[in-house]
């Protein structure tokens, strides 16, 4: 079989190397294993474990629960009792029932701790420790698998501590820590071959080979590729096992062969010709699992070349073995695949119903994606993993809207295309805070659009070739095309960002007006036709990292226009305007330097300003403790939360924090300290976060700063994309609270004047001093 490129493969290879690197995945060996000794479970465990390879995976939970009732009634097997439950983890894990499997492990623990041998107790811990790898759990990974080890090594088990060392290298590796993760799969590849334990040595060996191409070593996988697919078809049985080995070590050579801009057209056969192996098993097997990755991969691999037609005939195949296993994470998948085949071949009407198919899929499990993506072990996220299909789906519909044969039916699309998006920044703050924040409480949101009174939204989407802004004005929707595509427009958001934050300069002025002949240029005329006081932006991707206030037109700032806000999505809580009466205001103050942060010398005079204009209750310095804030909460409801300390808001929420006097405060821990008063019905207004700020041009870690009202359960949040002079800050938040004190001024306006009036200040007119302060959320 030949596998040249046809005149349009280029157009498919770009795409499939940056976005389809879905095969390497380090293979985790969590064994569903028989029970050794003889019960009146054996017959249904056996028929788990056909379940569970055929991919019927809630079949297998059915049965194997059975299998622990019976246990636990009988009381016979503790051993058996123990094994069921891993093997029932192994199945809630792989149809993302991440909570339930862990609940099920931690009843193994107990009971192999309370009447179990040791052996039981390294079972269980060794299970542990491999679920949390890619969960929310990954810091207790390590310990869990050492501790296992050391208990294999104890009780002279060795095939326990062969899958163990894989386990940990597969720890090492999600890591980017290759040497320790292949000096693991090593050890782990002896140590099995030793006990004759071949499917785990060659586990280890695959594992070997995707971490090498992490690594970018990609002499050394040549060459123990060719020895692996060898082995694998030489040594190891025909069944499951074999056929998931030959679809890895398929993918390995084709990810291999994708490396250079001309795939590797000899690489490409021998991946085609281990995917067709593992087809041929899996017909043997009448596996549908098997049977949609082996069409799965191969379609993909007929795209690489621009063989569109034979690719989508392979890819709806793995569509249609996907459906009949039921198996959601794969079929979107390929339904996305096929979209972008349908795009090729030139049948866009076509394609967007795949894509509509692919996302409707995706979204049943989108959470449990997003979870697995924000864990600290896995070096990717949600948006660079799957945020394509989201975008590309959004081109299709605005092309469609494009072409419409009414305004109607244009509206339709454009609309659908938002709510696309919309779904992605769920999904990504899903990923960031690692919980469904972003799903609490809604009965009292309110779409933006429906609270716009001389107010418009901007809404950005980030497309390869242009970037088009959505304006939702009173009147209705508006379209335009920005000729700038997503890459393009992120290199002239990190150029103004890099001058602005100069404050010695004034080089910002030439990319801060690009950037307003933009995006602010093409919509001027119809917000001054509607009378538009406040610009509310929903940004995306890199455009998070910057102040809208200071774009520049060449003559004023955005902000000496408008009054701006931000907010992360198209949802507001509770969208009314703050109450002015008899206002409850919680302050909380660090000036001394405490943990190495530097003093904030300004903060004294900032609370005091603050306790001028509302009665409020204030911690400062030694005072700002954790526990004296909870009984403040716990004691009376606070409208305005005020923390004038440092914080950081990183790329991994986990690093994310506000300083305290003894320590530092997570986001979690916010949290739990300012949500219950929006369960009792009294939700926090404002939370202001002064002297805070973001990683430097992170647009992963705004995500942080711009849902951190939503985290908290504040209806709106005032903060800070970088840290300001103590001065200046002080000045800023006084005039800020000054001006909120008037009940005909909204919290975007009172913003706005705050910042006006630090630029008619000789010593703060530089906007590094006034335009990274944010509102974001409900700006009313």
């Amino acid at each position: 079989m030949m596998l040249k490129d046809s005149r349009e493969g280029a157009k498919a290879r770009s795409f499939n190397k940056k976005n389809f690197r879905y095969g390497i995945l380090f293979l985790l060996f969590i064994s569903c294993s028989q029970v050794f000794a003889e019960h009146p479970t054996d017959s249904i465990m056996e028929d788990g474990l056909t379940a569970f390879n055929d991919g019927r995976y809630r079949e297998s939970i059915q049965l194997w629960r059975q299998a622990v009732k019976l246990y636990d009634e009988t009381d016979e097997s503790v051993e058996g009792s123990v094994r069921v439950r891993i093997n029932l983890t192994a199945a809630y894990e792989s149809i993302g029932e991440h909570k339930r499997a862990k609940q099920v492990l931690q009843e193994a623990l107990e009971l192999a701790e309370n009447k179990g041998t040791p052996q039981d107790v390294l079972l269980v811990k060794s299970a542990l420790g491999t679920a949390s790898i890619f969960s929310r759990q990954a810091p207790q990974a390590e310990p869990l698998l050492n501790e296992s080890l050391e208990l294999a090594f104890e009780v002279n088990d060795l095939r326990s501590a062969a899958s163990i060392l894989n386990n940990l290298g597969s720890l090492h590796a999600g890591r980017r820590e290759y040497d320790e993760a292949l000096k693991n799969f090593e050890e782990a590849r002896k140590l099995a071959e030793e006990q004759g334990n071949t499917l785990l040595a060659l586990r280890a060996s695959v594992n070997t080979v995707y971490c090498l191409l992490e690594k970018g070593d990609d002499a050394t996988v040549r060459s123990e590729l060719e020895q692996l697919y060898n082995k694998v078809s030489s040594e190891l049985e025909e069944g499951h096992d074999r056929a998931h080995l030959l679809l890895s070590v398929g993918d390995a050579y084709y990810q291999l062969a994708m490396r250079a801009d001309l795939p590797d057209s000899d690489l490409l056969l021998k991946a085609n010709a281990a995917f067709q192996d593992a087809r041929k098993e899996a017909i043997r097997l009448k596996s549908d699992l098997l049977l949609s990755f082996a069409d799965g991969y191969t379609g993909r691999l007929y795209e690489s070349v621009g063989r569109y037609e034979e690719a989508l005939l392979a890819t709806r195949s793995a569509e249609f073995y996907a459906q009949e296993a039921q198996l959601p994470d794969s079929l979107y998948r390929w339904q996305w695949q096929n979209g972008r085949l349908l795009v090729a071949l030139g049948d866009n009407t076509s394609a967007i119903e795949s894509y509509r198919s692919a996302f409707s899929n995706l979204q049943k499990i989108r959470h449990d994606l997003a979870i697995a993506f924000g864990n600290s072990n896995r070096k990717s996220s949600f948006r660079q993993e799957l945020g394509a299909l989201f975008y590309e789906l959004a081109d299709l519909l605005i092309k469609q809207s494009d072409r419409a044969e009414s305004e109607e039916k244009a509206q339709t699309f454009l609309l659908e295309a938002r709510d696309t998006i919309e779904s992605l920044k769920s999904a990504e703050m899903e990923d960031y805070f690692q919980d469904d924040c972003m799903n609490l409480i809604r009965s009292k949101t309110a779409k933006v659009d429906a609270v716009l009174e001389k107010a418009a939204v901007l809404y950005f989407i980030p497309l390869k070739d242009c970037t088009e802004l959505l304006l939702t004005l009173p009147s209705g929707l508006k379209q335009y095309h920005v000729p700038a595509g997503a890459d393009a427009l992120a290199k002239r958001v990190e150029a103004f960002r890099n001058q602005l934050v100069i404050r010695t300069r004034h080089t910002y002025k030439r990319p801060a007006k690009k950037l307003y002949d933009l995006l602010i240029r093409p919509i001027e005329a119809d917000l001054e036709a509607e009378g538009i006081e406040t610009l509310v932006f929903v940004p995306d991707g890199a455009l998070s990292t910057i102040p809208m206030a200071a774009l520049y037109d060449g003559e004023q700032f955005l902000v000496e226009k408008y009054a701006i806000a931000i907010t992360p999505g198209l949802t507001l809580m509770d969208p009314k305007p703050i109450r002015r009466e008899n206002l409850q205001v919680l302050v909380n103050g660090l000036s001394e330097s405490v943990l190495g942060f530097p003093a904030l010398p300004s903060v004294p005079y900032e609370v005091k300003q603050i306790e001028r204009n509302f009665d409020s209750t204030s911690f400062v310095n030694s005072d700002f403790l954790i526990d004296r804030v909870t009984k403040a909460f716990e004691s009376a409801p606070y409208e305005i939360v005020h923390i004038a300390s440092h914080g950081q808001f990183e790329s991994d929420a986990k690093d994310t924090f506000l300083l305290t006097y003894d320590k530092k405060l997570t986001l979690d821990e916010l949290e739990r300290l300012i949500r219950p008063s929006q369960f009792r019905g009294n939700s926090v207004e404002l939370l202001t976060l002064s002297a805070c700020q973001t990683a430097a041009g992170d647009d992963r870690a705004a995500l942080g700063l711009a849902g951190v009202a939503i985290k908290a359960g504040a209806r709106s949040a005032m903060a800070t994309l970088w840290f300001v002079s103590d001065e200046a800050s002080a000045k800023m938040v006084t005039s800020f609270y000054t001006h909120l004190k008037d009940p005909n001024m909204s919290k975007a306006m009172a913003l706005r004047n705050a910042q006006l009036e630090l630029i008619e200040d000789q010593r703060f007119r530089h906007p590094r001093y006034w335009s990274p302060y944010l509102i974001i959320g409900n700006w009313l």
